[in-house]
Parts: C-alpha cells; sequence; structure tokens
C-alpha cells in the first residue's frame, strides 16, 4: 500500500483544474475502495467523492479536503512537478488529499466513536463545489453535527495549528462591469461615446472607497481592465473592468458591492453609457463555530501540538463556508513552514505536516 508521501506525489503530478477532476476522482476512489468504507459515494457534485465509517457513537463529522488546482504554471525542479501543462497543485491540495486519506486508513484500523465521513470536494478553487456537494448530500440525506476542514498555511512554523474564532476567511465575489457607447472613426471622436473616461472614473472611485472606507474590512481589487480593439482608426464602444471584491463579513461585501454598482451606473449615466453587472466566483464569509474551536484546541493540545490563535480573518477566501453554514463547523489551519505563498509558481506542500493533520483528525473523530 503507497504511503502518504507517494500518494501526495502523484497527485501533485497530475492535477486537474476546478470541475474536470476526473482521473483525480478516480485514483482516490480506487484508494478507498481498498479499504472498505461504510459507505463510498462516487460523482458528488460533480467528480467528488464520500467515504463513510461508522462508529461507536450516533454524532457524525464530516471532514473535507478540496481536490482542484489551480491555472499556474509550476516552476519548481523536483521530480514530481506538474506533468500537466499550466495546472499545478501550488494550493496545497494534492497535501489535503494525502491527509484525508491517511484519516481514512486510521479509521478503518481503529474504533472510533463518531460516524464519520470523508469529503474529497471538487471545484473549490471556483466558488462552485461546495454549493453542488450540499444539493447532492440533502439528496442522500447525509446530515453530520459538524463539518471540519484543514488548510495548510505557509509563512507559520511547521505543524502549528491556526485557529481563529469566529470570522476565518473573507467573502468575496468577482465583478465584472461592461460599458457600451458608439464606436466612431478615430479621426471623429466626437461622433461616437467611448468608455475610456468611464474605465478611469470608476478605478479612481474604487481607489477611493479602498482608501477611505469600510475601515479596512473590506476592499477591491482591479483585475483586468480592456478597452476596445487593436485597431488604431477606431474609437473603441466597448470596455470592461473585472474586479475581486472582497469583505470580512456577508452584510459588508453586499454594502461594498452596492458602493462600487451606484457609483458605476451614476459613471455611465454622466458619459452616456449603457452599463451591466455580472458576478462569479461568489464565497460568502467563512464564520467559524466558537464551541468547535474549543474541542479542535483541546485535541491539539492533547497531541501536544503548538497552537496560534489568528488575529484577524484572512483575506483570501474558502468555500467550505457554504457547507458550514449548513451545518455547524470550522476552517482551521495548519503551518507549512517557510514555503512560498499559496497559488506562488514556486509553492509546494510540506509533507512533514501530513501525519501530525492525521492524528489531530483522527483525535476529533
Amino acid at each position: 500500500m503507497s504511503n502518504l508521501i507517494d500518494i501526495r506525489k502523484h497527485l501533485h503530478q497530475y492535477p486537474e483544474l476546478s470541475g474536470n477532476e476526473r482521473n483525480t476522482s478516480e485514483y482516490i476512489t480506487g484508494i478507498l475502495k481498498a479499504l472498505n468504507p461504510d459507505v463510498l459515494l462516487e460523482k458528488v457534485g460533480g467528480y467528488g467523492v464520500i467515504a463513510g465509517f461508522k462508529g461507536s457513537g450516533d454524532k457524525s463529522i464530516l471532514f473535507r479536503c478540496d481536490m482542484d488546482a489551480v491555472p499556474i504554471q509550476e516552476l519548481n525542479n523536483y521530480n514530481y512537478i506538474s506533468k500537466n501543462n499550466g495546472i499545478s497543485h501550488t494550493c496545497g491540495h494534492d497535501g489535503h488529499m494525502a491527509i484525508m486519506v491517511g484519516l481514512a486508513r486510521r479509521l478503518m484500523e481503529c474504533k472510533h466513536e463518531k460516524y464519520a465521513y470523508i469529503l474529497f470536494q471538487p471545484a473549490e478553487e471556483t466558488g462552485l463545489g461546495a454549493e453542488k456537494v450540499l444539493k447532492d448530500m440533502q439528496r442522500m440525506d447525509i446530515k453530520p453535527d459538524s463539518v471540519i476542514a484543514l488548510h495548510n498555511l505557509p509563512g507559520f512554523i511547521e505543524g502549528t495549528i491556526i485557529l481563529k474564532e469566529h470570522e476565518f476567511a473573507y467573502a468575496s465575489k468577482g465583478m465584472r462591469i461592461q460599458l457600451t457607447g458608439k464606436s466612431s472613426h478615430a479621426s471623429s471622436p466626437e461622433l461616437g461615446i467611448s468608455p475610456v473616461n468611464a474605465l478611469a472614473k470608476i478605478i479612481d472611485k474604487v481607489n477611493n472607497i479602498n482608501n477611505t472606507l469600510f475601515k479596512e474590512h473590506a476592499f477591491a481589487t482591479v483585475i483586468h481592465i480592456n478597452a476596445g480593439e487593436e485597431a488604431y482608426g477606431t474609437l473603441p464602444s466597448i470596455g470592461s473592468i473585472m474586479l475581486t471584491l472582497r469583505a470580512e463579513e456577508d452584510y459588508i461585501l453586499s454594502e461594498l458591492t452596492d458602493r462600487i454598482v451606484n457609483d458605476a451606473k451614476h459613471i455611465a449615466n454622466m458619459e452616456q453609457l449603457c452599463i451591466s453587472f455580472e458576478y462569479v466566483e461568489e464565497f460568502p464569509a467563512c464564520i467559524n463555530d466558537s464551541n468547535i474551536i474549543d474541542i479542535v484546541k483541546g485535541a491539539a493540545e492533547g497531541l501536544n501540538m503548538n497552537i496560534e490563535h489568528a488575529a484577524e480573518a484572512f483575506k483570501w477566501s474558502e468555500d467550505i463556508s457554504h457547507l458550514i453554514n449548513a451545518f455547524s463547523g470550522a476552517l482551521i489551519g495548519i503551518g507549512n513552514g517557510h514555503s512560498s505563498p499559496l497559488h506562488s509558481n514556486t509553492y509546494d506542500f510540506n509533507d512533514n505536516i501530513i501525519e501530525p493533520a492525521v492524528e489531530l483528525l483522527f483525535r476529533l473523530v
């Protein structure tokens, strides 16, 4: 039977993007079948997999890991780097899956109290996976009493457990603002209506919001700007701006969204432009249950693990929030040591944290 590090390195070599985790799913399913779980469900929320292991009690707990990779070309020189061009496990989901395989093995080998489900979830990076999984779980009548997810965190001491009550990770969404005017020959700009000035004014408004409002609890980032075609003789008629909006809580994100929408509409009206909005990759804020954080803290202390309490919520987002909203739960961190940051093209998961993470999760069961 492959050891967990070998499993992690295999997964690292064959990353798949959100919604396309077919081979990853088949590989994980093959490993789980050999463990003979009490329940094994495939194609959950797409290519997701759930394994269930009965316990001696009537309470249940669901552990979730993510399966998908990101569209980043890896620049490491290890002998197990990604073989899929332009795709890599530079967020550590390969390591998260290896941890959950280790947990599955412990649940098979040892007596435990709670009915434990392990969810290998697809499409975390796009914020679409957890919602689809939830719908399938409802259809399958899977209702865990609590949900736990663990994510590696570069920059924290190797193996340290990072906890935070209440807000752990920000809410976020992608916003696309589309402006439509009227084209003309570049020699007669007065006959057309260009979106360029409006784009500049919207960016200025966004910068002003970031600098003056919400007291650092929310902000918007300009991701992409586009106007017209690469034709020197034509005044552009169409322009767009893509933003990522982030906030510590859902209601603050809603307020930030409304402010940007209202400002953009006003600018479009002044510039005689039509305007439309599109939203993608929407993540609710991840709000941890304080009681569950206390339980995790006790389990970590029982294993003599280092614990660090995060002073502020992390500004990235995680779609485990959908599952935590549906049930009670928590997202916890484990230090990846002094590695490159998440989503960096030189990031790699720290294999030394696999076994300690397995022991912590098994202690929670």
